[in-house]
């Protein structure tokens, strides 16, 4: 959680033991496709408002 704090004097010996999740290539398409449809969702319900 150190390395977090303060950014700016943090050295690359910290930042290379931070470890990040990166989803598989298969899952990163399915959780843009659900954000799309959502978004597209949301847009229409908008859009609807907007008109009312």
């Amino acid at each position: 959680m150190g390395s977090l704090l303060d950014l700016w004097t943090t050295r690359y010996d910290e930042m290379k033991a931070i470890i990040v999740a990166i989803p598989s290539l298969a899952e990163q398409t399915t959780i843009a496709n659900f954000l799309d449809r959502k978004t597209a969702q949301i847009d229409q319900a908008i859009s609807i408002k907007e008109k009312q």
